[in-house]
């Protein structure tokens, strides 16, 4: 590929310096981890990179972070006496990481969340209740600090299993919130817990739903927006970065903000660029932050296409579609089954409340269902058919109480719907 090609996407004609990465590289070469994977590519000290050299470094996995024994020594490019934070990483896919967070790291994270806030319509008149988990995950804290940055009154709610779920539905109603910030499953799970309490969250104040940590399907946003009556604005990012970017509503995607990060879209097999807006693994470089862990050419495992071009405001910063994880698969003899598709079909079936889809050791898809007495007949027959027309699979249904998936997400970071019980419990 040559340095100046046409139609690269992010590959700006003058190379990666012109892109914002001049200082992550210099702070990955002090690094002795990221200096290793530099060198790899060619580049030292005295030799500037361009974009031939550049795509030789090696991607940085999770998994590669879990094998380095000492990250004091081997990853971080400050002392201790530097750091003023832990972040936890969301530990979906494995054993959780602890990155350290320098204060500069914490401002220009701040920065960034409150300007997705501000862009998603967060302003010093509204109220905003956070019920992302409050903790060593950033997410939560982070929110709530930038919406106190812009003005905001705040709601320091946490998940359920930090402030109940009926007392969240309380709050809303009572405090007058008026923005509600979460994962769109714990926003369904109060808006049907408030609609079985008789204080529907559509006659309630709130104007703006933030979502996040989830990817948002067409059938769940609808349904969020129906429950609520309330606009939905989905926001993305990651523990290893920061809040990256937030939805215009115009176009399909979000706004990733080119000062906050680097966002590559790479071949899951060769790990080379994809053509423009196609599909591909995403890889990401902080460009604001890194400064206490530099994060070089981060592969998230987030199938997304990047694309350009809009009539809003933030027109200059290219458009992020998420497509779902990789890891984002059941294999059942021998048929896929795509957890985005399996669950765009279930929330479109009208009597569902809540579901978790799980593979038994036996290899049995086990569909486990919240639904209202009189309809469970109507729902078990939609959930079967399903899943035999569109997968060519049986499946074994069971209804739970009212409330008990939710309640089972509320001390987890992610939602983990799709369990896969081969692999121990």
């Amino acid at each position: 590929m040559s340095a100046a090609a046409p139609g690269l996407g992010p590959y700006a004609a003058d190379g990666p310096a012109s892109a914002g990465l001049g200082e992550p590289l210099a702070r990955a070469r002090r690094s002795r981890f990221f200096a290793n994977k530099l060198a790899v590519a060619g580049i030292g000290p005295e030799r500037e990179a361009d974009w031939e050299r550049w795509l030789v470094i090696p991607p940085t996995t999770k998994e590669e972070l879990r094998e380095i024994a000492t990250p004091e020594d081997e990853l971080w490019i400050v002392g201790r006496e530097d750091v003023v934070e832990f972040w936890r990483s969301g530990g979906v896919t494995g054993r959780p990481l602890f990155y350290p967070r320098t204060a500069l790291d914490i401002a220009h994270s701040l920065d960034a969340f409150a300007r997705c806030l501000s862009f998603a319509g967060v302003s010093a008149k509204d109220t905003l209740l956070c019920s992302l988990p409050i903790g060593v995950h950033p997410a939560g804290q982070q929110t709530v600090r930038a919406a106190e940055q812009i003005g905001a009154a705040t709601l320091w709610a946490g998940a359920g299993n930090q402030t109940a779920s009926l007392a969240q539905v309380e709050l809303v109603h009572d405090l007058g919130v008026t923005v509600w910030c979460g994962m769109p499953s714990f926003g369904l799970h109060l808006a049907h817990l408030a609609g079985a309490a008789g204080r529907p969250l559509d006659h309630s104040t709130v104007h703006t739903l933030i979502t996040t940590a989830e990817v948002l399907s067409g059938p769940k946003r609808r349904l969020l927006e129906r429950l609520w009556g309330a606009r939905v604005v989905d926001v993305f990012g990651m523990s290893e970065i920061t809040l990256m970017g937030a939805e215009c509503g115009r176009r399909p995607g979000l706004h990733v903000w080119r000062e906050v990060s680097f966002c590559e879209v790479l071949d899951a097999s060769t790990l080379r660029p994809v053509p423009p807006g196609e599909m591909g693994v995403l890889c990401v470089t902080p460009i604001a932050g890194g400064h206490a862990l530099p994060f070089l050419r981060w592969l998230s495992g987030d199938l997304v296409r990047l694309e350009d071009g809009c009539d809003c405001a933030a027109a200059l910063h290219p458009r992020l579609v998420h497509c779902g994880r990789t890891l984002g698969f059941f294999k059942v003899k021998g048929v896929n089954l795509n957890h985005a598709e399996v669950e765009d079909g279930l929330y479109q079936i009208r009597a569902l409340v809540d579901f978790r889809v799980s593979v038994t050791r036996e290899e049995r898809l086990l569909v486990e269902l919240e639904g209202s007495e009189p309809r469970r007949a109507e729902l078990k027959a939609a959930v079967e058919a399903l899943f035999l027309a569109r997968f060519g699979l049986s499946c074994d249904v069971t209804f739970v109480e009212r409330g008990a998936i939710a309640q089972s997400f509320e001390g987890q970071i992610k939602a983990q719907r799709f369990v896969d019980r081969r692999l121990g419990d």
